[in-house]
């Protein structure tokens, strides 16, 4: 399958599931290019693939063009501070000013301009050009959560292919315990689900836990639903093979990919395992404690072995 145009894949996990682990690998590609975060402007409620009319566009990219200037102020502020990292200060800056300049033209476009979808569309296409450049291949992380996948191309993202990483709940939970401050509650929608003063990272076995198992177990399916209709676009990872063998999880991407008309041999292993020395401490950290959700996690494991065997 020839393609002119860069190829779009995306990467995709159920929730601090090792996604970022593939990310890692990808970024040491070439070939590779895309924005360096996570695309919670699209995926998150009321974020850009929601909007339905003008209003809400403008309201978006206004909405944006501040969060862009508050953090780019607070990174420069930091800079002043912590002048030893100007490296990673640097980036967050370049990142954000693009992005301001992004929202800034496209909340100019949509005055003049009433067809939603077209808007979407040359927001993708310039965003990509932003960040992409002249790279064969663009990478979307965390594009959509596995609930708002309606197509194997995900909806306007048009991607090529799509790989998703599981993992072993007991870890993954775990490690969001560990990570409790995350999920912190900042709104009173969240503090009516997560509880307002929770004790969510403190006791293992909490009302917000359940919450996430059962949100867990909802993806789980969800992911088996569209792998089921479009078996072909999907690749299921398990983040403990990406760590423990990388070679093997290597191969089968190129494999997947260049059936998708990507570049052949498109990732490549040279250097990729010093990548996840520190990853491989995370592996199985979830053994040691005491579940009282035990039957619901046995569960997801279930269903997530079996995804993953449906893929080897």
């Amino acid at each position: 399958m020839k393609k002119n145009s860069p190829h779009n894949l995306a990467i995709l996990g159920s929730g601090w599931s090792g996604s970022g682990a593939m990310i890692d690998l990808l970024d040491r590609q070439s070939q590779a290019s895309g924005y360096p975060l996570e695309l919670d402007f699209w995926r998150r409620p009321n974020g850009l693939s929601d909007l339905k009319s003008r209003r809400e566009l403008l309201f978006f990219f206004r909405s944006e063009i501040f969060a862009s200037l508050i953090i780019i102020f607070k990174a420069f502020c930091k800079l002043i501070i912590q002048p030893t990292a100007l490296k990673i200060h640097l980036r967050d800056i370049f990142i954000q000013i693009r992005m301001f300049v992004l929202m800034t033209f496209f909340f100019i476009f949509t005055i003049f301009n009433s067809e939603i979808q077209s808007i979407k569309i040359n927001f993708l296409k310039i965003f990509k050009l932003f960040f992409g450049g002249n790279a064969s291949v663009f990478i979307y992380d965390q594009a959509v959560f596995p609930e708002q996948i309606n197509d194997a191309n995900l909806g306007d993202l048009n991607v090529d292919a799509c790989i998703i990483v599981l993992r072993d709940v007991f870890d993954q939970v775990q490690d969001l315990l560990n990570n409790s401050s995350f999920l912190k509650s900042s709104t009173i929608r969240e503090s009516f689900f997560l509880g307002a003063q929770g004790d969510f990272g403190i006791n293992p076995n909490s009302l917000q836990l359940k919450l996430i198992l059962l949100t867990l177990k909802y993806r789980i399916s969800k992911i088996r639903e569209v792998v089921t209709l479009y078996p072909d676009a999907f690749l299921i990872i398990k983040f403990e093979d990406i760590i423990e063998d990388t070679d093997l999880v290597i191969s089968k991407v190129n494999k997947f990919l260049q059936l998708r008309g990507f570049p052949s041999s498109f990732v490549e292993l040279n250097g990729a395992k010093e990548i996840f020395f520190n990853s491989r401490e995370n592996i199985g950290i979830g053994k040691q404690t005491h579940w009282e959700q035990l039957s619901i996690m046995e569960e997801i494991n279930e269903e997530t072995n079996f995804l993953i065997s449906k893929f080897k």
